[in-house]
């Protein structure tokens, strides 16, 4: 969500999840405050042992971060159409 696109990209969920294992995240975008970006990147980390221990450690992070607010300027919004699937329920009427 703060990228604005998927972190790995593949042909199918196999090679996603092979990707989510084996290699590091990209960087997030610059328009990410350095001290969020640090705070994500942590939570992503392979290691478990280096992850917050906890929800509520991972939003104290999270919280230390943000307390200096988020820079103001110019919003972007990417908008993408989602397919929605056809309803595998039929009425037999």
């Amino acid at each position: 969500m703060l990228a604005g696109r998927r972190p790995f990209e593949a042909d199918t969920a196999v090679a996603v999840a092979l990707a989510q294992v084996n290699t590091a995240p990209p960087p997030l975008p610059a328009n990410v405050p350095g001290p969020v970006a640090a705070v994500v990147m942590q939570a992503l980390a392979k290691d478990p042992a280096e992850r917050p221990a906890s929800a509520a450690a991972f939003a104290d992070l999270l919280g230390d971060a943000l307390a200096g607010g988020w820079p103001t300027g110019p919003a972007t919004v990417r908008t993408a159409a989602v397919p929605v699937p056809p309803s595998p329920c039929r009425s037999t009427r």
